[in-house]
């Protein structure tokens, strides 16, 4: 019994750990120091936080026009959305679909894209 409380604790640390991260990243996001939040939304990124991943692609596509201390990346906006969007982030899917049809000329679009349609029966991002 003991051992499998044990695993059951490890299993769920980084989860639990991953959402004291976002909730860390949310504080900093609302005084507007993004660049503490930037490192708190990584730190649950990594963990797996499908949120995490889909704000970093916001934050990253605007850059600091919009979120002082955030550099404009592109490539890790893209990156990011794309994680979101396979772990079924609407908005990650969305901002995914967007910059690969911006980026059209350069790379092919993730397969998710097109199956928009099929998946919710409603057009999608093109």
């Amino acid at each position: 019994m003991k051992r499998m409380l044990t695993a059951a604790c490890l299993a769920l640390a980084p989860a639990l750990a991953a959402a004291g991260d976002v909730e860390r990243a949310m504080e900093y996001y609302e005084k507007q120091n993004y660049s503490l939040a930037r490192l708190h939304f990584i730190s649950a990124a990594k963990a797996g936080d499908a949120r995490a991943h889909e704000i970093l692609g916001v934050m990253y596509a605007l850059g600091p026009a919009v979120y002082p201390g955030v550099e404009r990346d592109y490539l890790s906006a893209a990156r990011h959305f794309d994680i979101a969007a396979r772990s079924g982030r609407p908005v990650g899917r969305y901002l995914a679909c967007a910059l690969a049809r911006r980026a059209a000329d350069r790379t092919p679009r993730p397969q998710y894209c097109f199956d928009w349609i099929a998946e919710t029966g409603k057009p999608g991002p093109r």
